[in-house]
């Protein structure tokens, strides 16, 4: 997977990707009942649409961050699941693009750009996330979008246009912080990146305090909403299950293997670790490597361990990050590709296509899922929502 495919086969392949990727979500997308979590969404719009104040609306809601709530009143209110649902299915796509997008510029990975979105636009989880009334899609759209103007901005080669790029970076990182709190995990990625360019002298060491300064103007609107906004919450998070090896599966196989499904999880996991292998063993020369820890792996332990005291575990805290664990197995996949063909040649470039092409049957666990008139089904017309 080495030879890099010309401008125009990109584009044209990044084109089809994209379509694919629009008609799975798409399709039957109003046939699904609301789940719950959609259905307290969709209520807290109704409510401001019908004359209540948006804090008051937010209620059940104050634990989570205000911006994805406040997009939805700009859509047109016509009632129904397609409307509310469309939003997310487009920002799912463009989580996609920008993924893509990371991984062509940042990496120079054509190829394997176009395999993250092929991983992105048919595994079913994020799927899922693309077409539900959550803020997830969106929240992985800004996330991908501060990550690429981060990297941009501590790359050399835009020195020509550092305020335009600062300036975006700052305003984006604005409304990431504002999609859900689970965001803040790109301060330590940011940092870490950071320190280690100040002390390997490839950048000024003022560049860290200027960058912490700033970033406590852009966090200041996310720190008023949880001081005074989390105080009011109605709804905590007393639901999420306690810590079990059950779990921990649960929320690995959503993140890594990207399926909804349990069946079969084992065979799949065959075709995930081999990208862990090679991600650890080509760390020290994976750019950035550091920052795409920082965005995984704490946080994934970090849930772990914060657990171990009260239930916190859960994949919806670390989906909103769902791109980075799509880089994380694609640069483990390059290095393992590296070093199979260095090694084995032919043989190991088979061994590669099996195990990416083992990787993609996950999408299997669509038609188990999703596409199941009652996988999503709730009964909605107890919440008074008018359901077609």
């Amino acid at each position: 997977m080495r030879k890099t495919p010309s401008i125009h086969v990109y584009l044209a392949l990044s084109v089809l990707i994209f379509l694919v990727a629009f008609v799975l979500r798409v399709t039957a997308i109003h046939e699904n009942s609301y789940f719950s979590d959609e259905i307290t969404t969709v209520t807290t719009i109704q409510e401001v649409r019908q004359g209540d104040t948006f804090y008051d609306a937010m209620k059940s809601h104050l634990h989570h961050m205000p911006l994805y709530f406040a997009s939805l009143l700009i859509y047109p209110d016509e009632h129904t699941p397609f409307s509310y649902r469309y939003p997310e299915v487009l920002w799912g796509i463009l989580t996609i693009a920008m993924t893509m997008r990371i991984l062509s510029y940042t990496y120079g990975l054509q190829r394997y750009a176009l395999l993250a979105g092929v991983i992105m636009a048919v595994q079913s989880y994020w799927v899922i996330r693309s077409r539900d009334v959550r803020m997830y899609a969106m929240g992985n759209f800004l996330m991908a979008t501060v990550t690429y103007l981060f990297f941009r901005y501590i790359d050399t080669r835009h020195r020509a246009d550092p305020n335009i790029n600062r300036f975006l970076f700052y305003i984006v990182s604005i409304f990431a912080y504002l999609i859900h709190i689970a965001t803040v995990i790109l301060l330590p990625a940011q940092l870490l990146i950071l320190a280690w360019f100040a002390l390997k002298r490839r950048l000024p060491i003022w560049t860290i305090g200027q960058w912490a300064f700033l970033q406590v103007i852009v966090f200041l609107p996310a720190l008023l909403w949880i001081l005074f906004g989390f105080h009011d919450a109605e709804t905590g998070l007393n639901w999420i299950p306690a810590l079990s090896v059950e779990q921990i599966m649960y929320v690995f196989n959503r993140l890594f293997v990207g399926s909804t499904t349990e069946q079969n999880f084992g065979w799949y996991v065959i075709f995930v670790f081999p990208a862990f292998i090679g991600f650890i063993m080509s760390f020290k020369q994976i750019k950035y490597a550091g920052y795409w820890v920082g965005l995984t792996v704490l946080p994934f332990m970090g849930l772990l361990i914060i657990s171990l005291l009260h239930p916190l575990f859960h994949e919806r805290y670390l989906s909103i990050a769902f791109f980075a664990y799509v880089i994380v197995l694609i640069l483990g996949y390059k290095a393992l590709d590296n070093i199979l063909i260095d090694r084995f040649k032919t043989i190991g470039q088979v061994i590669m296509w099996l195990i990416i092409g083992g990787h993609l049957l996950n999408v299997g666990s669509l038609t188990a899922t999703h596409f199941q008139a009652d996988y999503f089904a709730t009964n909605y017309a107890k919440y008074g929502i008018d359901y077609v």
